[in-house]
Protein backbone atom coordinates (compact mmCIF):
# COMPACT_ATOMS: atom_id res chain seq x y z
CA UNK A 1 0.00 0.00 0.00
CA UNK A 2 1.17 3.31 -1.09
CA UNK A 3 0.92 6.40 1.74
CA UNK A 4 0.22 9.02 0.00
CA UNK A 5 1.23 12.27 1.51
CA UNK A 6 -2.17 14.67 3.26
CA UNK A 7 -3.54 17.78 1.61
CA UNK A 8 -2.45 20.94 3.72
CA UNK A 9 -3.70 24.58 3.04
CA UNK A 10 -2.01 27.41 4.53
CA UNK A 11 -2.61 31.32 3.97
CA UNK A 12 0.49 33.76 3.54
CA UNK A 13 -0.83 37.76 3.83
CA UNK A 14 -3.76 37.53 6.59
CA UNK A 15 -7.13 38.26 4.53
CA UNK A 16 -7.33 41.03 7.34
CA UNK A 17 -3.98 43.00 6.55
CA UNK A 18 -5.34 45.24 3.30
CA UNK A 19 -2.10 46.67 2.62
CA UNK A 20 -0.73 43.04 1.49
CA UNK A 21 -2.18 40.27 -0.89
CA UNK A 22 -2.90 37.22 0.21
CA UNK A 23 -2.10 33.78 -1.05
CA UNK A 24 -4.39 30.23 -0.07
CA UNK A 25 -2.26 27.30 -1.26
CA UNK A 26 -2.44 23.92 -1.20
CA UNK A 27 0.52 21.03 -1.68
CA UNK A 28 0.06 17.15 -1.70
CA UNK A 29 2.26 15.53 -4.39
CA UNK A 30 1.11 18.42 -6.39
CA UNK A 31 0.79 22.22 -5.32
CA UNK A 32 -2.02 25.36 -6.55
CA UNK A 33 -2.47 28.26 -5.15
CA UNK A 34 -5.11 31.36 -5.50
CA UNK A 35 -4.36 34.91 -4.77
CA UNK A 36 -6.63 37.79 -3.65
CA UNK A 37 -5.08 41.10 -4.57
CA UNK A 38 -4.58 43.87 -1.62
CA UNK A 39 -6.95 46.58 -3.84
CA UNK A 40 -9.42 43.39 -3.96
CA UNK A 41 -9.41 43.23 -0.05
CA UNK A 42 -9.77 46.97 0.63
CA UNK A 43 -13.19 46.62 -1.38
CA UNK A 44 -14.09 43.97 0.50
CA UNK A 45 -13.61 45.35 3.70
CA UNK A 46 -15.01 48.74 2.79
CA UNK A 47 -18.47 46.60 1.81
CA UNK A 48 -18.80 44.67 4.93
CA UNK A 49 -18.34 48.23 6.60
CA UNK A 50 -21.27 49.49 5.20
CA UNK A 51 -23.21 46.36 5.83
CA UNK A 52 -22.00 46.68 9.51
CA UNK A 53 -20.59 43.25 9.29
CA UNK A 54 -16.93 43.94 9.75
CA UNK A 55 -16.05 41.20 11.70
CA UNK A 56 -17.38 38.88 9.44
CA UNK A 57 -15.01 40.16 6.78
CA UNK A 58 -12.02 37.87 7.19
CA UNK A 59 -13.64 34.56 7.81
CA UNK A 60 -16.22 35.11 5.26
CA UNK A 61 -13.51 35.41 2.55
CA UNK A 62 -11.19 33.00 3.62
CA UNK A 63 -13.91 30.45 3.53
CA UNK A 64 -14.45 31.89 -0.19
CA UNK A 65 -10.68 31.77 -1.30
CA UNK A 66 -11.04 27.96 0.34
CA UNK A 67 -13.86 26.91 -1.49
CA UNK A 68 -12.20 28.47 -4.87
CA UNK A 69 -9.00 26.84 -4.19
CA UNK A 70 -10.54 23.74 -3.38
CA UNK A 71 -12.73 23.18 -6.15
CA UNK A 72 -9.42 24.10 -8.58
CA UNK A 73 -7.36 21.67 -7.05
CA UNK A 74 -9.67 19.11 -6.74
CA UNK A 75 -8.25 17.24 -3.43
CA UNK A 76 -8.77 13.12 -3.12
CA UNK A 77 -8.94 12.97 0.04
CA UNK A 78 -9.44 15.27 3.36
CA UNK A 79 -7.79 18.19 3.45
CA UNK A 80 -5.66 20.13 6.62
CA UNK A 81 -6.41 23.77 6.94
CA UNK A 82 -3.77 25.83 9.08
CA UNK A 83 -5.88 27.33 12.07
CA UNK A 84 -5.57 30.92 11.32
CA UNK A 85 -8.68 31.74 12.62
CA UNK A 86 -9.17 30.43 16.37
CA UNK A 87 -12.47 30.03 17.42
CA UNK A 88 -13.99 30.50 14.07
CA UNK A 89 -13.80 26.96 12.86
CA UNK A 90 -17.35 26.31 12.44
CA UNK A 91 -18.69 29.74 10.56
CA UNK A 92 -15.76 28.94 8.00
CA UNK A 93 -17.24 25.29 7.89
CA UNK A 94 -20.42 26.26 7.18
CA UNK A 95 -19.84 29.10 4.55
CA UNK A 96 -17.55 26.83 3.00
CA UNK A 97 -19.87 24.09 2.57
CA UNK A 98 -22.68 26.68 1.41
CA UNK A 99 -19.62 28.13 -1.19
CA UNK A 100 -19.15 24.63 -2.58
CA UNK A 101 -22.74 24.17 -3.16
CA UNK A 102 -22.92 27.18 -4.89
CA UNK A 103 -20.59 26.25 -7.17
CA UNK A 104 -21.87 22.77 -7.64
CA UNK A 105 -19.07 20.80 -6.17
CA UNK A 106 -19.96 17.48 -5.56
CA UNK A 107 -19.22 15.50 -3.41
CA UNK A 108 -17.55 18.24 -1.04
CA UNK A 109 -14.50 17.44 0.37
CA UNK A 110 -13.53 17.39 3.31
CA UNK A 111 -11.69 20.10 5.79
CA UNK A 112 -10.02 19.77 8.73
CA UNK A 113 -8.28 22.19 11.09
CA UNK A 114 -4.95 21.84 12.37
CA UNK A 115 -1.74 22.81 12.47
CA UNK A 116 0.84 23.76 9.58
CA UNK A 117 4.21 24.72 10.72
CA UNK A 118 6.01 27.03 9.38
CA UNK A 119 8.74 24.36 7.66
CA UNK A 120 6.01 22.71 5.93
CA UNK A 121 6.73 22.60 2.25
CA UNK A 122 2.95 24.48 1.74
CA UNK A 123 3.65 27.49 4.08
CA UNK A 124 7.02 27.43 2.08
CA UNK A 125 5.02 27.60 -1.21
CA UNK A 126 2.41 30.04 -0.57
CA UNK A 127 4.88 32.50 1.15
CA UNK A 128 7.22 32.47 -2.48
CA UNK A 129 3.96 33.43 -3.93
CA UNK A 130 3.28 35.87 -1.41
CA UNK A 131 6.58 37.44 -1.42
CA UNK A 132 6.82 37.48 -5.47
CA UNK A 133 9.57 35.30 -5.97
CA UNK A 134 6.81 32.42 -7.90
CA UNK A 135 4.46 33.72 -10.09
CA UNK A 136 1.16 34.21 -8.75
CA UNK A 137 -0.95 31.15 -10.13
CA UNK A 138 -4.16 32.07 -9.94
CA UNK A 139 -5.69 35.41 -9.36
CA UNK A 140 -9.27 35.36 -8.11
CA UNK A 141 -11.60 37.97 -9.39
CA UNK A 142 -13.45 39.89 -6.94
CA UNK A 143 -16.86 39.28 -8.81
CA UNK A 144 -16.20 35.50 -7.96
CA UNK A 145 -15.95 36.28 -4.07
CA UNK A 146 -18.87 38.68 -4.20
CA UNK A 147 -21.08 36.17 -6.33
CA UNK A 148 -20.24 33.61 -3.95
CA UNK A 149 -20.91 35.56 -0.31
CA UNK A 150 -23.00 38.15 -1.70
CA UNK A 151 -25.46 36.42 -3.99
CA UNK A 152 -24.51 38.99 -6.41
CA UNK A 153 -23.34 39.06 -10.25
CA UNK A 154 -22.11 42.34 -10.31
CA UNK A 155 -18.73 43.03 -9.54
CA UNK A 156 -18.73 46.16 -7.40
CA UNK A 157 -22.30 46.65 -5.51
CA UNK A 158 -23.94 43.74 -3.78
CA UNK A 159 -27.37 45.04 -2.44
CA UNK A 160 -26.96 47.62 0.02
CA UNK A 161 -23.72 48.50 -0.46
CA UNK A 162 -22.80 51.73 -2.52
CA UNK A 163 -19.17 51.91 -3.17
Amino acid sequence: MIKTQKYQIDQSGKIEQTQVKTVVAMTNSQAFAVTLTAADKKLLEQMFRQLKRPRLFPYLVFAALLAILIKKAKPKQKVQVDQEYIGQNDLIIERYHKYMSLLNVKPIPHIEFGHVGKSARVHRFGYLIWSGKKKDLFVVPIKDILKLIFGTKNDREPRGVKV
